[in-house]
């Protein structure tokens, strides 16, 4: 057996390589993204440019639905229930893995997808309105502690990364707030900060990078492992002293759980195109996200279990379950 074919046969036996995963072409239609999201916001700009990289590396074309509602839960059940041969993909978010945590019945079995691939990290940001006298998180911890009842923060509502985020800086601070969500409505939620009707929110960075940059809301802590490019005075929660904090929301790619691997692999592999794509990153990293890394299937499985396992750890803790 000549050298090339060895390495050929090992390449075919390997469904992670490149080389197996180019000798599978999907079918001729086009390749479906189902997004959780209303058109023109992060989750659906995130699907729609990756989407266009994909196309071009997969020389088929992608297209992109919108299915909003029931918490993700429709664009979840729509990849779950079709075929299993990788032309429908659900743009998946951290939510995705707190749904099954959080909901006693789902509109659709988790068990029938898998995640594909994570193409950006969305850091929290801890932020306060600047009448708070707190300039740092632990400052912020010990404010709170010895004005007990009074602090309040807002969220989106109960079950989100945001929410989650909030309960874990109060477990690891010993420190109470009461929370006040607003029902979905982001705008609304950050505005009562603006506004001091509450005094702190946990929320993704991007959305507070215009109200911190312009004074308007004090920045305590970012979760990710690096202070951003467009908050830089901004300190990590480890920097900060709160190390336990580090972890980020992201935006990914589902498949249907039983896609065979090599076109699994196809899949990730287009995908992963967008990762070093100059424009790609360059959008991202202005609205305060972190371009993941290219991982393989067992590493973003690994990645997806371990974010899992951070936020079961704070809903099995403060006892949060929906209905």
């Amino acid at each position: 057996m000549s050298l090339s074919r060895r390495h050929l046969l090992a390449a075919l036996a390997a469904g992670a390589s490149p080389l197996a995963a180019r000798a599978i072409d999907l079918p001729g239609r086009p390749v479906k993204i189902v997004v959780p999201f209303t058109p023109g916001g992060v989750g659906d700009v995130f699907a729609r440019v990756a989407g266009e990289i994909m196309a071009k590396d997969l020389g088929q074309t992608v297209i992109v639905e919108n299915k909003p509602g029931a918490n993700q839960m429709l664009a979840a059940a729509a990849v779950g229930q079709a075929p299993p041969d990788g032309h429908m993909l659900y743009q998946a978010t951290s939510t995705a893995i707190l749904n099954p945590m959080l909901y006693k019945k789902l509109a659709y079995d988790p068990k029938s997808l898998k995640p594909l691939w994570i193409g950006i990290e969305t850091p929290l940001i801890y932020v306060i309105n600047p009448k708070v006298p707190a300039k740092t998180l632990s400052e912020f911890a010990a404010w709170a502690r010895a004005n007990a009842g009074k602090a309040n923060y807002s969220s989106i509502g109960p079950g989100n990364v945001l929410h989650l985020g909030a309960e874990k800086l109060k477990q690891v601070g010993n420190f109470d707030m009461v929370h006040v969500p607003y029902a979905g409505r982001s705008a609304d939620a950050i505005n009562a900060v603006l506004a001091g009707d509450v005094e702190m929110m946990c929320t993704i960075a991007g959305q507070a990078v215009p109200f911190v940059q312009a004074g308007k809301l004090r920045g305590l802590a970012v979760t990710s492992a690096q202070r951003l490019p467009v908050l830089p005075d901004v300190p990590t929660a480890a920097e900060a002293g709160f190390p336990s904090l580090a972890v980020a929301s992201w935006y990914g790619l589902y498949v249907h759980s039983a896609t065979p691997d090599p076109v699994a692999n196809k899949l990730r592999l287009a995908a992963d195109k967008a990762l070093a794509d100059t424009a790609f990153r360059e959008r991202f990293i202005a609205q305060g996200a972190v371009i993941a890394p290219p991982r393989s299937g067992a590493e973003v499985a690994h990645y997806v279990e371990e974010n899992s396992r951070y936020w079961g750890e704070i809903i099995r803790a403060q006892k949060i379950e929906l209905d």
